[in-house]
């Protein structure tokens, strides 16, 4: 995979305006719908299509590049059908296809037509279990809420933009009993989804900013930071955290996700979390700590957040999507102690982007854990995504002895990596044809990929699905070797 640095171009509006039907017959507009974070309109194919996001219209800005290019223009046209787009996560991410062999279609396409025929497991997406989804819980909550119309009507109208505030409420008041943080409610912003959180930052920083990031790390966040056109430092990351000698000696923040780490499954020892702490007071950076998964514990003690060591140097990141369900689109983030600077910024380009985060769901999500529901549902979880991550670390150890796992104490998901000379890409493309999926590792780097790394997730089959899908993993891993 090959990044390029592309300028900002003079009139990309108009060549994006005068090239719509061929960039959307390329990327199966009328299939691409809403991501995670700032507003993603769907497309359509028809004119009005045009009126798309600005996130996505930058998503598009790299195949413009190609449109200026003094090259014929059915050369640079031809060049767009070998741009792939995967949607992993509900995240749109973009590179070049420049390293992988020709073939019909996008990979996501691929990959979606299979799962629509029943045809393949899927180890690729972040999802959490659908059957343990609270359905009926949820159902008791709607039920009381439409018995009481005055907060019904609360829940149909415009809402604030910092959040519904007896849900901030919530927030806090679960920090201070869990953690022991003391966080006030003023400090929460409501968002829709965590992702929308990471998003808004990119925007707030200088653009150009320094970020060190874990390697491997979140590759919707460095979608999101990408938008900035931020400068990635990478941080190594061994199995107790990040590297502290690899910490650069200047950056604007430090996005990280300590817990259950996405993708590698490492949860920061507290030591590490103490290092990292110094070195932000130290350098006056801002720790991102993004914790969607830190509920979903399994084994082990819990960790104290960076916050707890950073208080006044740290942005703290949550989310609802995998402890409750993301079809509520409700995340958040807590303002360092003293950030009001900080909340004020993501405040206003929050209301810019999408005055608010909807009411309804967030009314949904207050009701539900005012009236008890939350604890013992998460704990449920918890239980049935560690059985689902024993057995799949056992089948990797019976069916795939060659191939080292990590060995997570919550989350969602294994990493893997394959012995020297094998590539995952190679191997993803025969799995497929074998019926799983999985996410190849290089997409999780800001520079220079390990090509041997994959991302598994545990959570979405259920026990029969991972027994089958290993097997299916065994049967492509051993085709690759033989080629």
């Amino acid at each position: 995979m090959r990044s390029k640095k592309l300028r900002w171009e003079k009139e990309p509006q108009r060549l994006f305006e005068a090239n719509l039907e061929e960039l959307l017959d390329i990327f199966l507009a009328s299939e691409f719908c809403t991501s995670f974070g700032a507003r993603i309109d769907t497309l359509g194919r028809e004119k009005m299509a045009r009126r798309c996001s600005w996130e996505t219209y930058h998503c598009f800005k790299r195949i413009l590049h190609f449109l200026q290019n003094p090259e014929p223009r059915e050369l640079a046209k031809s060049t767009l059908r070998d741009v792939a787009v995967w949607y992993s996560c509900g995240m749109l991410h973009v590179w070049w296809q420049d390293d992988l062999p020709q073939r019909e279609g996008s990979l996501v396409r691929r990959i979606l037509s299979l799962a629509a025929g029943g045809e393949i497991i899927s180890f690729a997406g972040g999802l959490p279990n659908a059957k343990h989804f609270p359905v009926q819980e949820v159902g008791e909550v709607l039920a009381a809420i439409s018995q009481e119309p005055p907060l019904m009507r609360l829940a149909l109208q415009y809402g604030e933009t910092d959040g519904y505030y007896p849900l901030r409420e919530i927030i806090a008041e679960s920090y201070a009993r869990k953690d022991n943080l003391p966080i006030k409610p003023e400090q929460v912003g409501i968002t829709t989804g965590s992702q929308q959180a990471i998003d808004l930052l990119s925007r707030v920083l200088p653009r150009g900013s320094v970020v060190a990031v874990e390697r491997p790390t979140y590759l919707a966040a460095l979608s999101a930071l990408r938008l900035g056109e931020h400068d990635f430092v990478e941080v190594v990351l061994e199995e107790e955290g990040p590297e502290v000698g690899s910490l650069p000696e200047r950056a604007a923040a430090f996005y990280a996700v300590p817990n259950f780490q996405n993708p590698s499954g490492i949860t920061w020892s507290n030591a590490r979390r103490e290092a990292i702490a110094r070195w932000a007071h130290e350098r006056g950076a801002l720790l991102v700590e993004d914790d969607p998964y830190g509920e979903i514990r399994f084994r082990g003690d819990r960790q104290r957040p960076l916050a707890a060591f950073a208080p006044k140097h740290t942005l703290l990141l949550g989310s609802f999507s995998k402890i409750l369900a993301p079809g509520m689109r409700v995340g958040w983030f807590v303002a360092p102690e003293g950030g009001g600077r900080l909340f004020e910024e993501m405040r206003f380009v929050k209301e810019s982007a999408d005055l608010h985060t909807s009411t309804f769901a967030q009314v949904v999500i207050a009701e539900y854990y005012r009236r008890g529901f939350a604890q013992a549902h998460i704990e449920a979880v918890a239980r049935a995504y560690g059985k689902r991550a024993a057995l799949m670390r056992e089948l990797f150890h019976e069916l795939l002895p060659e191939v080292r796992t990590t060995d997570p104490e919550g989350g969602m998901f294994l990493w893997a990596v394959l012995p020297e000379g094998m590539d995952a890409r190679e191997l993803f493309t025969i799995a497929l044809e074998e019926g799983v999926a999985f996410v190849p590792g290089d997409v999780f780097y800001a520079s220079a990929p390990e090509r041997r790394t994959l991302r598994i997730n545990f959570t979405a089959e259920d026990e029969g699905g991972i027994e089958e899908g290993v097997r299916r993993l065994a049967r492509a891993y051993a085709r690759c070797l033989r080629r």
